[in-house]
């Protein structure tokens, strides 16, 4: 089959598209540095608000925390709290052994 012959006037060949690439190109780059600046500065004008409040939650909780320690040991070291992990201990061991008879009446 013979291949048609490329009219005169045809824009793809007859015309470079190549000025409206860069105009476009650089209207993209351009939304594309606004849309990044709008992003992280334009729109939240309350950023260095949360740093600040971030800084001094963090000095918080790290009082808190020594605070807390402190209040676990005393809780630990009560007698009422011994008594109740040694009830736990020991019905932990009766459900572990009944457990382990449980399987070995199931498997016989």
């Amino acid at each position: 089959m013979p291949e048609k012959p490329i009219p005169e006037n045809d824009p793809i060949v007859s015309k470079s598209l190549a000025p409206h690439y860069v105009i476009s190109m650089v209207i993209l780059m351009a939304t594309l540095f606004w849309a990044l600046w709008d992003e992280d500065f334009g729109q939240r004008p309350w950023k260095t608000f949360q740093h600040e409040w971030k800084d001094r939650y963090s000095t918080f909780l790290k009082t808190a925390r020594s605070q807390s320690r402190d209040s676990q040991k005393d809780v630990e070291s009560s007698p009422d709290y011994q008594k109740l992990k040694q009830d736990y201990e020991t019905a932990s061991q009766n459900a572990a052994l009944a457990s382990k008879r449980s399987t070995k009446s199931c498997t016989t």
